[in-house]
Order: structure tokens, then C-alpha cells, then sequence
């Protein structure tokens, strides 16, 4: 199998996650995208998910140049692995 994913094929939360960091980093496809946003209309939690990781990402950017603590790095990536 190729691996595309067409709109008649929804992806799954873990997916969704994987393709998530993609759209946030700016190298997803429109496709890719735009599977993510339906996931996104009908799952929830992975919409709350979502909008974390968005200011995450915000927040990070914002302290660019800044290093952050490797423990304090480590409990956010571990947030947003496990949620809460």
C-alpha cells in the first residue's frame, strides 16, 4: 500500500497526533491538513489535544533563543504524550 489517506479514509487519534506535529510545524500537505481538521470537527478530546499543543508550539516559538531546562522539557513532551 502507498499509505495515502483520501477523506473516505478517516484517520485515527494516533494518527491524527503523528500528522498533528506536521500541520503544526507547517510541512503537512493540504491533504494531510485538511484530514486533520475533519478528525478534528468530530474527535474532542484530540480538539482540546489540538489547541494544546498549538499554544505549546506558540510558546516554544516565543522563547526561541531561550534554552529551556531539559527536565522542564522533558515533563512538557511527557504532557503531551500521556495528557492528563
Amino acid at each position: 500500500g502507498g499509505g495515502t489517506m483520501t477523506t473516505h479514509d478517516p484517520i485515527d487519534c494516533s494518527q491524527m497526533l503523528d500528522e498533528l506535529q506536521d500541520v503544526l510545524r507547517g510541512e503537512a500537505t493540504p491533504e494531510t491538513a485538511d484530514a486533520v481538521r475533519q478528525h478534528l470537527e468530530v474527535c474532542s478530546p484530540c480538539l482540546q489535544h489540538a489547541a494544546f499543543e498549538e499554544r505549546f508550539l506558540a510558546l516554544l516559538r516565543s522563547c526561541a533563543g531561550t534554552r529551556i531546562p531539559a527536565d522542564v522539557r522533558e515533563r512538557l513532551l511527557a504532557c503531551l504524550h500521556h495528557g492528563t
